[in-house]
């Protein structure tokens, strides 16, 4: 049976900014003054003479028939419902489950109802498309609780277009298993498709069909007073069910939910497993056309390795509905025994609650949730604490401006470490980062900019980097530098998510660098003792400093100077005489 209990309405704290345009014609000129010649492009935002679009199979019970039809809107489409095809217009013979409409606001709405076994339902949705119904920017749809799957869709029906309101409706009979759903309404901006014909002085020179049309704002085109969705029960003997708030919490059963993540935001966990467990892996997040990373993402690390052995990518997803930036991954990985973090972040814009445009399906399953595919293996799985630094065998972090600092270590045997580290790049050059040298020579034998990088959050400048490193014995500095701005404690722009780690770590890989690499004082040399012959640093302004010394026989000495050029002259350096 069913239920209209649970109605919230969820608005949105953000807003398109663009102007207006018109709600029939859009004319796009360009003025080409070869021999006073002119060059005008116009395209239509309303269809001419099409009141309704032939459902899919069967034929139109009334109106005029025409092409086009709604594109599909969600990923593997429609599950767990049975349409009977389009209904005539009037009133289903049951009460009303759902209704949400009065749509006076940009945002996102919401209904809930519960089906205790399988039931009619006749579904009636208006809202607002292109002229082609094959963008929708406010629409209805009914997503299964459970599998967190649309099972009815307005973008994904069979639509008729009121050509007075410029409205687009959709009216259908769908029958659903027992369960819980929920009743969603969009409302938003966004952009329009540009089609038309150009033509050069009345010379019809080709027609234009392009996504990257003008951009409106949620109420601009369309009747919005008629837009909403309503879910009627077919039959009159049904009862409500009451709707429990528990049952809408997506993926109950995940040993690790990171989910319903705000702008700004990073979580995460470490997973210890005990044995191989196989995973159903839930993860969403937001990616443009173009970008070379997600703004809104998530990854595993592998702690043993410290290697991203998952991470959301544009070719492992597929559109998440609503606007085209909004990805998800839903597919099944094993993960061996060891020890794993779990990491999800997002940008300071659309995400859980503040959306800047249409949200995808599932709105509350933003970010990562992962779920044993076998219940037994639920024992084997160990969620703990685990923030990146806490353990680190050496670290440089909170680094501020005009900063250069080395600290010395020394590594007793062959022993593979972690590097972690956070610096600034732009334009692909470092201006902020961390390297590992040899103490003997003063040789980088491993830097930040040989390491692919990922998004550290806040500014897109913030990069992080998770590599390791085999050292032999030895001694070696750990060196981090930075330049004149935006760095700890006075950024420029955006600050990372874990500023405090502005810097580099190094980190134990498992057991094996316990004991084997250690601090050194600052004033050791390559074997633990000073071997510093002669310093004249550090040097300041206006300065000539000479100091003498004296060598008995043939030495081997390593000299290491650093001062100011400009052009082909040094203005600071040093020498030997």
């Amino acid at each position: 049976m069913l239920s209209a209990v649970n109605h919230e309405r969820i608005e949105s704290r953000s807003a398109l900014i663009h102007p207006p345009v018109g709600r029939v014609v859009l004319s796009v000129c360009a003025a080409l003054l070869l021999g006073g010649l002119a060059l005008s492009l116009s395209t239509s935002l309303a269809q001419a003479e099409v009141t309704f679009v032939k459902p899919k199979g069967g034929s139109s019970s009334s109106g005029t028939s025409g092409s086009g039809s709604p594109a599909g809107g969600g990923p593997g489409g429609q599950s767990g419902g049975r349409l009977s095809g389009i209904r005539s217009a009037g009133n289903p013979a049951g009460p009303s489950v759902i209704t949400i409409e009065d749509i006076r606001k940009q945002g996102l709405r919401r209904g809930l109802f519960v089906l205790s076994e399988e039931t009619p339902l006749h579904v009636r949705a208006e809202g607002l498309s292109d002229p082609d119904g094959d963008v929708f920017l406010s629409y209805g749809y009914i997503l299964d609780m459970k599998t967190r799957r649309p099972v009815w869709s307005m973008t994904d029906s069979d639509c008729c277009y009121d050509k007075k309101a410029e409205n687009w409706r959709a009216e259908e009979e769908v029958t659903l298993p027992p369960g819980t759903y929920g009743v969603y309404y969009v409302a938003y901006g966004g952009k329009m498709p540009m089609k038309g014909k150009f033509k050069f002085f009345g010379l019809d020179l080709g027609e234009i069909d392009s996504d990257f049309g003008p951009t409106v704002e949620w109420d601009d085109e369309g009747d919005p007073e008629r837009w909403g969705i309503w879910v009627t029960a077919m039959r009159t003997d049904f009862k409500p069910t009451p709707v429990s708030t528990a049952l809408d919490q997506p993926f109950p059963d995940a040993v690790v939910n990171l989910l319903g993540v705000g702008n700004s935001t990073r979580k995460r966990v470490g997973l210890k497993l005990d044995r191989a467990v196989r995973f159903h892996l839930w993860a969403t997040g937001e990616w443009w056309e173009g970008a070379d990373d997600f703004a809104d993402g998530a990854s595993i690390i592998d702690q043993k390795s410290w290697r991203r052995i998952w991470q959301l990518e544009r070719d492992n997803t597929v559109a998440a509905g609503g606007a085209s930036k909004n990805r998800l991954f839903d597919d099944e990985i094993t993960l061996p025994a060891g020890n794993y973090m779990v990491n999800v972040f997002t940008d300071d814009s659309h995400a859980t609650d503040t959306w800047n445009t249409a949200p995808p399906w599932d709105p509350a399953a933003w970010g990562l949730a992962l779920t044993p595919v076998n219940p037994a293996d639920r024992n084997a799985c160990h969620v703990v604490k685990n923030v990146v630094g806490e353990s680190a065998l050496l670290a440089i972090d909170r680094v501020g401006d005009n900063a250069t600092i080395c600290k010395p270590f020394v590594v007793k045997k062959r022993t593979a470490i972690a590097v972690h580290a956070l610096g600034e790049k732009a334009g692909g050059i470092w201006a902020d980062f961390g390297w590992i040298e040899d103490r003997k020579n003063l040789e980088p034998i491993w830097e930040m900019d040989t390491i692919a990088t990922f998004p550290a959050g806040g500014a897109a400048k913030n990069r992080e980097v998770q590599s390791y490193v085999v050292l032999d014995p030895g001694s070696y500095n750990l060196c981090y530098a930075t330049d004149d701005s935006h760095a700890y404690d006075d950024w420029n722009d955006e600050p990372p998510y874990d500023s405090d780690l502005w810097g580099i770590q190094l980190l134990p890989l498992g057991d094996s660098a316990a004991g084997q690499v250690v601090p050194a004082p600052t004033s050791s040399g390559a074997s633990g003792t000073d071997q510093t012959m002669i310093s004249l640093a550090p040097a300041k302004d206006g300065q000539h400093v000479v100091k003498r010394f004296t060598s008995e026989g043939t030495t081997n000495v390593l000299l290491i100077c650093v001062g100011e050029g400009v052009g082909d002259e040094m203005a600071d350096y040093g020498w030997l005489e």
